[in-house]
């Protein structure tokens, strides 16, 4: 009997990591040991594209998913802007477009208004417009929202402050 047991949790923890396909070792294991305030630190010191990598890591990989670390992300600008683009004209699923969609809403919200750079807005419209509806297309709707605002008027984030 305990050799069953045994087998069918060795079995069921085989199944489980192979029912979930999106199931992977983080890129940076080092990067996952530092405590929270100095992962948010740590991040700007990686290139552009490895911070996007981070950050989608923390958001699909961790409970509760590392919001945090899309201020860090955002206040790199127009370094970071070219891959969070890339990252989301290539996105299939509505939780990746709705977290890179949040991190534009940050960086224009805190950093450097968007609304006028016409990528980001198309991008971003086709990223909602791609989406069934639901919660995801909520909130990204709203990001999207902010990302339009005009520059000069006041923009509050569409999530409540993760710090």
């Amino acid at each position: 009997m305990i050799r069953f047991l045994t087998c069918a949790a060795v079995v069921g923890i085989g199944c489980a990591q192979a029912a979930c396909p999106t199931w992977k070792q983080p890129e940076h294991p080092e990067y996952w040991e530092l405590s929270p305030e100095e992962q948010r630190t740590a991040l700007l010191e990686y290139p552009p594209e490895e911070q996007v990598d981070i950050y989608l890591y923390g958001v699909e990989m961790w409970h509760p998913p590392r919001l945090d670390l899309a201020d860090p992300l955002a206040s790199n600008g127009e370094a970071v802007l070219p891959s969070l683009l890339d990252r989301l004209e290539g996105a299939e699923t509505a939780s990746r477009k709705e977290a890179l969609l949040y991190v534009l809403e940050v960086m224009s919200c805190r950093y450097h208004n968007l609304s006028g750079n016409e990528r980001v807005i198309w991008a971003s419209e086709k990223a909602v417009e791609s989406m069934e509806a639901g919660t995801w297309r909520e909130m990204s709707a709203k990001h999207l929202a902010n990302l339009r605002r005009p520059p000069g008027t006041e923009c509050e984030l569409s999530r409540p402050e993760i710090r």
